[in-house]
């Protein structure tokens, strides 16, 4: 991982089988990136979701993890998308950072104290079952070859405030074919969607 205090970014080298996510606060278009930013509905979907607690360079197990903890549960993924959302980003300590990292999954019934008793023999942290409600999110993306994303923020930020919205809620950023990561990717070789909920002013 590296992490760049000044600029705000947070990155990671996701492991194999696992998802990359990038957590950042705003800020800037790296050199060669078009600036494709738009509105979007998501869908609603049931997620299986953990909260990580530590530093990033190390968030990848819990990726894989969860992805056990589904397939123990007799739970399908949906997709092979992975959802990561930053929740205390303002903390200084990689130590006390928490992340929730999401997984859509089929719906079904689920044993929930089977399921926590399941995660906690897993050693995740808390974790259930919660419907994500439909959101418009401001997106745009974060092509490969693109290091640094912080011109991307910056302008995310300005078009929310410029097309009449406000952030409604925390940054996420997705990678949709989680499970194709190699072990050698960097985050400079993958492409990102970097979304925001947004809803009007």
């Amino acid at each position: 991982m590296r992490e760049n205090r000044d600029r705000t970014l947070l990155t990671w080298i996701a492991p194999i089988s696992t998802a990359l996510a990038l957590l950042v606060i705003p800020p800037s278009l790296a050199r060669g990136q078009k600036e494709a930013v738009a509105t979007r509905q998501v869908p609603a979907s049931h997620v299986l979701y953990t909260v990580y607690r530590g530093p990033y360079k190390e968030a990848g197990e819990a990726v894989k993890t969860l992805r056990r903890l589904a397939a123990s549960q007799g739970l399908k993924l949906r997709d092979d998308t992975v959802v990561w959302v930053l929740l205390n980003s303002e903390l200084k300590s990689p130590e006390d950072l928490l992340t929730e990292v999401r997984v859509a999954v089929e719906g079904g019934a689920v044993d929930k104290s089977r399921l926590q008793k399941e995660a906690g023999n897993l050693g995740l942290g808390t974790t259930g079952l919660k419907e994500v409600r439909e959101a418009q999110v401001m997106q745009t993306t974060k092509a490969k070859g693109v290091a640094d994303p912080s011109r991307l923020y910056e302008r995310l930020y300005a078009r929310i405030q410029s097309a009449g919205y406000r952030p409604a809620g925390l940054p996420e950023n997705v990678f949709a074919e989680a499970s194709r990561i190699p072990d050698s990717a960097e985050f400079q070789d993958l492409e990102v969607a970097i979304r925001i909920p947004v809803a009007k002013r």
